[in-house]
């Protein structure tokens, strides 16, 4: 038995903390060499729609898919409810973490992320998130009403696919190319 715990500084909604949570547990799970794991977590909505044999149309969709393609790569796992009353391990290492900061790295290692919405966050960084660069399927990106400030880089345009981008009420400087959205 293990409990993971790994702050992040990040604002979003519960299911997708939970799920971005599971995804980075099986990431550990992986990189430990563990083959056989049971997982269990108390966002009953993550767990069924996990264990959904059909693609999840949910706001939170793209993210359970993520976690449905981190799975695969484990040879033998199972994924089941616990009431919070029964995971309270996990539930007293989550709850004192503020999520706010600067926008994690491994944000990125969710490979059907389309969209990126972190709107009226705490964010706070000296630059422009690059490491949303290697979100390869992202078309739209709010990072409106943050601490962001610093230059807009100038090879925002890697985000080929990148078709709504709105940065507004951050410090920014410079100019969006005409070839964005």
């Amino acid at each position: 038995m293990a409990a993971f715990s790994e702050p992040q500084k990040m604002k979003a909604k519960a299911v997708i903390v939970e799920a971005i949570a599971l995804i980075r547990t099986i990431e550990v799970c992986r990189e430990m060499g563990f083959n056989k794991v049971v997982f269990e977590g108390d966002a009953l909505i993550v767990i069924n729609a996990v264990k959904e044999d059909v693609a999840c149309w949910a706001w939170y969709g793209q993210v359970v898919e993520d976690v449905k393609s981190s799975l695969k790569e484990l040879l033998h796992w199972e994924i089941q409810f616990v009431r919070r009353e029964g995971n309270m391990i996990a539930h007293s290492l989550a709850k004192d973490y503020n999520i706010n900061g600067t926008v994690p790295p491994f944000i990125c290692n969710l490979k059907n992320l389309t969209t990126f919405d972190v709107y009226n966050n705490s964010f706070h960084s000296t630059e422009f998130p690059r490491a949303l660069y290697n979100c390869s399927k992202l078309k739209i990106l709010d990072l409106s009403q943050n601490y962001f400030y610093g230059a807009i880089p100038d090879d925002i345009h890697r985000m080929s696919l990148l078709r709504e981008l709105n940065l507004e009420g951050n410090n920014f400087d410079g100019n969006i190319l005409a070839s964005i959205g």
